[in-house]
């Protein structure tokens, strides 16, 4: 069994514990959206980005399972899960472009002409309360469970 030097496995680590703590803060300070912190580890804007920064964006995507998208046509998704395609995930519509709730939410597929993401939103930013473990179910279904 070959093990990986301390320094290469450290660095793995700080880089991924970075790249959490700026999607996901402590109540201290906003979050950083995840698409702009995934452009900084592509982009090599932190010391610690690099190959590793980019093997990490290429496996979680920019926008990361649980983020809130606001889609082109202006209603608002949750990311379910990544596609073969970096920044085009599969998500879920919770809101509609007035930001009123949908029921039930719909899934949605960001790769065809005009269903794209336009940007990536803090969940800070949606006032409505979602239902998480619903968004899970169409997520893992595929579909809207009856």
């Amino acid at each position: 069994l070959l093990l990986p030097a301390p320094q290469p496995l450290a660095h793995l680590l700080l880089v991924v514990a970075r790249y959490a703590a700026t999607i996901s803060p402590p109540t201290s300070r906003e979050a950083l959206r995840a698409a702009d912190s995934a452009r900084h580890l592509i982009q090599g804007h932190t010391e610690h980005g690099g190959a590793i920064g980019q093997a990490l964006v290429r496996r979680v995507g920019f926008c990361p399972p649980g983020t809130f998208v606001q889609l082109e046509d202006g209603r608002v998704a949750i990311v379910t899960r990544r596609t073969q395609q970096v920044n085009q995930p599969d998500v879920v519509v919770v809101m509609d472009a007035q930001g009123k709730l949908i029921r039930p939410p719909l899934l949605h597929a960001t790769s065809g002409a005009g269903a794209g993401i336009a940007s990536a939103l803090l969940a800070s930013a949606v006032r409505e309360r979602v239902n998480h473990h619903l968004i899970l179910q169409i997520g893992a279904a595929g579909t809207v469970p009856a």
